[in-house]
């Protein structure tokens, strides 16, 4: 089977896929999974009922469907819990009454280890590019009330935004047309790239489900859709990690596990820039340089804690607010690896640009930021992007101590005394300490608009975050060609 054209991003992510799936609402146009994977079709309508509300169709592209079930009235009930190596939901979700019960129902149906393919179009770049965007408080209203229809104002608002002349008819005509659209299940819900990229964030955090996202394309890059793969993990992951996080030393790198699928995209000769005491687990097969700000001896004066022994040989000296990554030419590295850094920076717009810069076509870039949540930083404001912007506009290069100075405040509450704020303000400046504060819905943002802002086409493969690891927003991007 050919894939369309305008699809052909999705290829990489079904790359993923093993064992025996369910598509639900492939229609005519199924996804082109691995040959090694076999799979079986559910939708809420047979072959036939499709063909009669979908005449436009051509009878000889639309599946066989082996399951008939309404994801509105029942979701997935007719399958046990964990029956599916994974399920494949593209484009249906705009549909459905209650999207986030259906995501409930997608990974209870999905085996540990599992996957589940889910993808919306981006209503910049279809017919919904006039109506408003759903919002998540909305979603989460049906799902509290466990909504099981689509009421007759979704397709009122999808007939306003999308065939406005209908409402110059008579009413019977009108009538008449509403049916037309009900019966043809229309899209009740709307999103784009962003949006749905927050609603499978917040969804995931309110189930309180143990998934990582693992192939991510956007319409930034498609023109088309939001799709995603993302991995069940086991609750014995959940657990262990959770454990981990709480008992393990801050040395040992086993609470970083979770870092492991991602590294393992990576290949050829790569940067890591502030590694200190933690450098990256990448595979054996590549090589790596590494950039600091200080030498190991300059160091360890500021980090009496450490030894000297834990620290890595820094390659290449270079400050990242002062100078940037200006020592490599353009497309230099396979791979670039920023690790709890850009909340220590004065201009984290900059720095991801010049990651990208130095990074060849095709290659990856690594980065994470800590979750305040997780931190010291519980009790900070997140650092709104239009600060940010506003920082790489006026080509900042140093943060000034009233910056360090309301943060240390921030950090507390009770209230600190002139002399020991000084104190700590030395001790921040010396080790440049946060200065960027962020959980990891707002570090994902910060990601997406700084890509958007920059005009940089890049592609997140890989992507784990907070809720699930307790500690971090870690991601591996793609540079497109």
């Amino acid at each position: 089977m050919s894939v369309a054209q305008h699809l052909v991003h999705r290829q990489e992510g079904y790359h993923l896929l093993n064992g025996h799936g369910l598509e639900i609402g492939a229609f005519h146009q199924p996804a082109t999974i691995p040959k090694h994977c076999t799979i079986e079709y559910c939708d809420a309508q047979s072959k036939e009922e499709i063909i009669q509300h979908f005449p436009e169709l051509d009878i000889n592209m639309l599946v066989d469907v082996n399951y008939i079930c309404d994801l509105d009235k029942e979701g997935l009930s007719v399958f046990e819990a964990e029956r599916f190596d994974f399920v494949i939901f593209n484009h249906v979700i705009e549909h459905v009454a209650n999207p986030i019960k259906v995501v409930e129902e997608l990974f209870r149906v999905t085996k540990a280890g599992g996957h589940v393919v889910i993808s919306a179009p981006d209503k910049n770049f279809i017919f919904d590019r006039n109506r408003a965007l759903t919002s998540f408080l909305h979603l989460k209203e049906e799902y509290d009330k466990n909504v099981t229809e689509v009421t007759d104002e979704h397709y009122i608002d999808f007939l306003r935004g999308v065939h406005p002349g209908v409402f110059r008819l008579n009413l019977k005509k009108q009538q008449k047309r509403l049916n037309e659209v009900k019966q043809r299940r229309e899209h009740a819900h709307v999103w784009d790239s962003s949006t749905f990229g927050d609603f499978m964030l917040n969804t995931i955090e309110l189930l309180k489900l143990t998934v990582t996202c693992v192939f991510l394309n956007i319409s930034n890059d498609n023109r088309f859709e939001y799709f995603s793969v993302w991995q069940k993990l086991s609750s014995s992951t959940s657990s262990t990690l959770k454990e981990e996080k709480n008992t393990l030393p801050p040395c040992d790198d086993s609470h970083l596990i979770h870092r492991k699928n991602g590294y393992s995209f990576l290949k050829g000769d790569g940067l890591e820039i502030g590694a200190f005491s933690q450098a990256a687990a990448i595979p054996w097969h590549c090589s790596i340089a590494f950039s600091d700000v200080r030498s190991k001896e300059e160091a360890i004066p500021y980090f009496p804690e450490l030894e000297i022994d834990e620290l890595v040989d820094v390659d290449h000296l270079c400050d990242l607010d002062k100078e940037g990554l200006s020592l490599f030419e353009t497309e230099h590295f396979d791979f670039v690896i920023l690790n709890y850094v850009i909340e220590h920076v004065a201009n984290p717009i900059n720095v991801v640009k010049e990651m990208f810069r130095i990074t060849k076509c095709d290659g990856y870039v690594v980065i994470s930021a800590s979750d305040k949540n997780f931190t010291f930083n519980k009790n900070l404001a997140v650092t709104p992007f239009s600060s940010l912007e506003e920082r790489y506009e006026n080509h900042v290069t140093e943060i000034t101590d009233a910056h360090y100075a309301d943060l240390i405040r921030g950090r507390h509450p009770e209230g600190i005394s002139e002399g020991e704020l000084q104190t700590r303000l030395t001790k921040q400046k010396n080790r440049r300490g946060h200065v960027n504060v962020w959980d990891s819905l707002s570090f994902n943002e910060f990601m997406l608009e700084s890509l958007k802002l920059l005009q940089l086409q890049a592609t997140c493969v890989f992507v784990n975050w907070g809720e699930n690891n307790q500690l971090e927003y870690f991601s591996v991007w793609k540079k497109n060609s």
